[in-house]
């Protein structure tokens, strides 16, 4: 796994970057009068959801005492249903260091008009996968990788698809994922970043691209007091559980099946002391979460799940909050190395969400992230 200290570059170099944006809308950029009246710029993205973005517009003309952007007079900029590109990063030694944050659709307008100060109008927009969404599914893959799941669901939602393995992932197949009513192109999209890959669509191919990541599965290094502006670390064991019992029936043998995972089927684990795992553990060992709703009919089938369901729970029991200098590929998905917060709260994080922030006030990157050491 590739480790990068370009955070601590960019701290140490900082005086020679200025945050940069570009906005191209029906793949034409803005004017320069737009832009100059964007007062900030959001790009939110999780593991779990479509990539969105918001801007933040001056949407009033003092010279000519009217709104700028909702009256069109035939320049409907920011029409809803317009295609859209984000771009994020800086601009250095004349140069541009960008990164296309998404690819996607503006989907709402939102004047508002504030009891002082200056009008403003909030225009958003989601990643085009978002067209996708047909219905909520709930499925269950048996003995399949990432890559043949991609391929099922392109068939069932009616889409051509390029996959390629990762060479850097096991391929085994996977003994169970459920799919727990989710939409088909969420559910891939949250494979897609949990494995370190990327999943976006050509439009003009109609095409969905299932594939590894050009910067694979990146870790960062943030140390507080340094390129870690703040972090906020949460330990909780009150959803915690020493096991999981997954049963389900057999119609074939006409007979009940179980599966049952234990902590020491674990194979990451939210803490990195040995004598913190022991002292925690001991107060959830009476706490059994067991699951009777799910379509398995082996005991193969059942422990892969209760294994699934019990690694979930337990990389629930570190979550954090953080943020650090701008960084446009800092996404869900990313692994941080967190460092000089002891031995406790360092450790290997893995980022579930992202916030990127460009204004006034500069370029920062937000994050919500679950601590996850392999044992």
């Amino acid at each position: 796994m590739e480790t990068l200290e370009r955070a601590t570059a960019i701290y140490r170099e900082f005086d020679f970057y200025v945050p940069y944006f570009e906005i191209l809308i029906e793949n034409r950029r803005l004017e320069k009068e737009t832009i100059n009246d964007i007062m900030s710029l959001t790009y939110r993205d999780n593991l779990t959801g479509i990539d969105s973005f918001e801007l933040t517009i001056n949407n009033w003309d003092a010279d000519r005492r009217r709104f700028k952007y909702i009256e069109f007079d035939g320049k409907d900029v920011f029409s809803p249903g317009k295609d859209v590109e984000v771009w994020m990063g800086y601009y250095e030694g004349g140069r541009k260091k960008v990164q296309r944050m998404l690819y996607g659709e503006i989907t709402s307008l939102g004047p508002n008009f504030p009891g002082s100060g200056p009008p403003v109008l909030n225009v958003r927009g989601l990643n085009i996968l978002h067209r996708l969404r047909d219905r909520q599914r709930s499925d269950a893959y048996r003995n399949k990788r990432d890559s043949e799941i991609a391929r099922i669901i392109a068939r069932r939602i009616g889409i051509d698809i390029k996959v390629r393995d990762n060479f850097m992932t096991v391929e085994e197949p996977m003994e169970f994922i459920f799919q727990d009513n989710k939409y088909d192109i969420v559910f891939l999209m949250e494979r897609a970043r949990t494995i370190g890959y990327e999943l976006y669509v050509n439009v003009e191919e109609k095409r969905l691209y299932f594939l590894p990541s050009l910067q694979g599965k990146k870790k960062y290094q943030l140390e507080w007091g340094k390129s870690l502006i703040s972090f906020r670390p949460d330990l909780t064991t009150a959803n915690q559980v020493s096991e999981v019992v997954v049963t389900g029936w057999n119609p074939q043998a006409k007979r009940r099946v179980v599966g049952r995972a234990t902590r020491r089927d674990l194979e990451t684990r939210a803490l990195g002391v040995e004598r913190d795992i022991r002292t925690i553990e001991r107060s959830m060992a009476q706490r059994v979460e067991v699951i009777a709703d799910r379509p398995v009919y082996s005991e193969r089938e059942a422990r892969a799940l209760a294994k699934e369901t019990l690694e979930r729970i337990s990389k629930g029991m570190i979550k954090a909050r953080g943020s650090t200098v701008g960084l446009p590929d800092l996404k869900s998905g990313t692994y941080l190395e967190i460092r000089g917060l002891g031995d406790l709260f360092s450790g290997n994080y893995f980022v579930t969400e992202s916030t990127h922030t460009i204004n006034n006030s500069g370029y920062i990157t937000t994050f919500s992230a679950r601590k996850e050491e392999k044992k």
